[in-house]
């Protein structure tokens, strides 16, 4: 018996400090890993950035407003990946490190990034421990459960000691079989080296299908009011109000079974990036015009039957985006 995560999705590109260049820039790139830092004189002026439950894309507009070109290292950092073995997985691609199936373009070509990972337990850096027994730093998917079912009983003892790995006892009658599980939390950031000319637009884009956090049912009181304690977090996170909730229950007297959906993108990184973002263009695809959507944000307005979408200009994003949709089962 398996048991594997569910997974939220993330992603806005930081400038990373980068190797030396003409410019004087200094290399971060060691032992500690990728280092975010300020973008002197690049901003990024436009931002289209499109969410569904099948697709994300991303596409860019920079612009550097100094007098010399400017090579540089930009990352995008996937969602880290914590395991919980009680948990149902959403992963689009299982045992693949691209676990979003994540491509970029630079002005319109199709590039190949470099990928950095990196596991850790509780903040302490465990890379070496995992690859010095041949375990596979992706922390999904069958291939690394294979590869810590080879493990003599001994290591396996001593991950299980120091909370590395979770194992599980599953009985089958009376025959007990031990199972053990990923316990780490994995850090991926995809790369790449680019130059923004002096005082031109740079066009950057971005695909990848999300990994869409779900719940079967839903955790919303419906008697308790957008206030109540127990809604408290749906409030929070996702701004929920009174007409979600009278939505939500009008559907379930109607008869329907409603569920979570869940998305999630980094924004707070583009603060790293000159000055604002010029103009931050958002749409999010509820999917069915049945499914319920609701996320923080001002001047949302619905578009078609299933889109909703947003424009701010000058905007500094304060808080990372979090989308929950409340779907009937064949319409997400």
């Amino acid at each position: 018996m398996r048991r594997l995560i569910t997974l939220l999705v993330a992603g806005l590109p930081g400038l990373l400090a980068g190797p030396a260049i003409a410019n004087d820039s200094i290399a971060e790139i060691g032992a500690g890993g990728i280092q975010y830092v300020y973008a002197d004189g690049i901003q990024m002026v436009r931002e289209d950035l499109s969410i569904s439950t099948e697709e994300v894309t991303v596409d860019y507009v920079f612009h550097n407003w100094g007098d010399s070109d400017q090579t540089v290292m930009v990352a995008f950092p996937m969602p880290d990946i914590t395991v919980n073995y009680e948990e149902e997985v959403s992963v689009p691609f299982w045992d693949d490190d691209n676990f979003l199936g994540f491509h970029v373009t630079v002005g319109g070509q199709e590039i190949v990034p470099q990928l950095q990972q990196r596991a850790s337990l509780v903040g302490v850096d465990i890379t070496r421990d995992l690859q010095k027994l041949g375990i596979p730093l992706l922390n999904v998917g069958t291939h690394v459960l294979d590869v810590l079912d080879g493990l003599d009983r001994a290591t396996l003892q001593e991950l299980g000691a120091r909370g590395i790995v979770y194992l599980g006892e599953f009985y089958s009658g009376p025959d007990k079989t031990v199972q053990a599980f990923p316990n780490w939390t994995l850090q991926s950031v995809y790369y790449w080296t680019m130059t923004f000319p002096a005082g031109r637009d740079a066009h950057v884009s971005h695909r990848y299908t999300p990994a869409v956090g779900a719940s079967a049912g839903t955790g919303l009181d419906f008697a308790g009011g957008v206030n109540s304690e127990w809604n408290k977090y749906y409030a929070d996170k996702y701004c929920i109000d009174d007409s979600i909730l009278r939505g939500a229950q009008n559907r379930m007297d109607g008869g329907d079974y409603l569920y979570e959906q869940r998305i999630s993108y980094i924004l707070t990184t583009g603060r790293n990036w000159y000055q604002t973002i010029g103009t931050f263009h958002l749409t999010v695809d509820k999917g069915s015009p049945e499914n319920l959507v609701s996320w923080c944000g001002t001047g949302i307005k619905k578009t078609g039957p299933t889109t909703f979408e947003v424009t701010i200009e000058d905007f500094y994003p304060e808080r990372d985006l979090d989308v929950l949709l409340l779907s009937v089962p064949g319409n997400g």
